[in-house]
């Protein structure tokens, strides 16, 4: 499969989200649409990345955490992969969005990251997909690692993009003496019941480096990294300031905005945690994890 049949498939989708609108809050899906064609360019990568990785079959199983729209799950679906995706109740529990989803054979789960669980048993997916999702977790994501690890299959592909911390347009804000984080403005938009701002704040970015050492520790062999830019896949326009961009980008890939990292998994991860939200069944052992005394001062502390 081809860029250009690819392409095709995914204006295709577009185009029925357009015609029929999830409309997440009920105001006419303008945001959403907007979405749709400014991720266009990452919807192509991922893509073309899934395929060249692993070409499609029906006995290859795919999830992709944090689906939003579900167009990456929607795409894979057709183009002949077993796809399951998950979301956040607030976007999966929504009627439109379930019933594209089933149109197209993709199953779905209502999950939240930070429970700290996938609702599925070891070694059950070829790959998983996480796009930019992990900026956007307000808690410790490394338990999230160790589950993706778990039901996960021996050399399983681990497909993981988000923006790149180190990019130009945060180093540049920097400079100028301005925050690289979400307005605080925004924190009150998220919790605000009238705005219905879900998820849309990145909590914590990342650089590539952090990224390998966070899977090199959950046992994920890195089959490739690399930064991306829309103007990569998309035609750009003929402007001064959009050709000045492009000739840094292509001297200084490093300061692309966004990050893609391919993994495999080399084995099932036996890291454990200790005193957090994050600690499960059988991770905490006092003879090994604290010194008792320790162990007795915080419990007097506690109670």
């Amino acid at each position: 499969m081809n860029l250009i049949e690819i392409n095709s498939i995914i204006d295709k989708v577009i185009l029925e989200f357009e015609e029929s609108p999830v409309d997440f809050f009920n105001n006419g899906a303008k945001g959403e649409l907007l979405y749709l064609n400014q991720m266009k360019s990452s919807y192509i990568r991922t893509i073309v990345d899934i395929v060249s990785s692993v070409p499609p079959n029906k006995n290859i199983k795919v999830l992709e955490i944090g689906s939003f729209l579900g167009i990456v799950s929607i795409v894979l679906s057709k183009i002949g992969y077993e796809v399951y995706s998950t979301e956040l109740p607030e976007f999966i529990s929504n009627k439109n969005l379930q019933r594209k989803l089933e149109e197209n054979g993709v199953s779905y789960h209502q999950v939240n990251l930070k429970n700290y669980s996938l609702p599925f048993s070891p070694n059950t997916f070829d790959i998983v997909i996480m796009c930019e999702v992990l900026e956007h977790l307000n808690f410790n994501p490394i338990p999230i690692i160790k589950e993706i690890n778990r039901i996960e299959k021996i050399n399983g592909l681990f497909y993981l993009s988000l923006p790149n911390l180190a990019s130009l347009g945060n180093r540049i804000k920097l400079l100028r003496g301005q925050s690289i984080h979400n307005r605080i403005e925004d924190y009150f938009l998220e919790l605000n019941p009238d705005v219905k701002w879900v998820g849309a704040i990145h909590w914590r970015e990342y650089t590539i480096t952090e990224i390998s050492e966070m899977l090199d520790k959950f046992d994920f062999y890195i089959d490739k990294q690399y930064y991306f830019d829309s103007s990569d896949l998309l035609k750009i326009s003929w402007s001064l300031k959009a050709l000045l961009k492009k000739a840094i980008l292509s001297m200084f890939p490093s300061l692309k905005g966004n990050q893609t990292t391919i993994g495999r998994k080399t084995k099932n991860s036996v890291y454990k945690f200790f005193f957090s939200e994050a600690t499960l069944p059988g991770n905490f052992s006092p003879k090994h994890d604290l010194d008792s005394s320790v162990i007795r001062s915080a419990d007097r502390i506690m109670n």
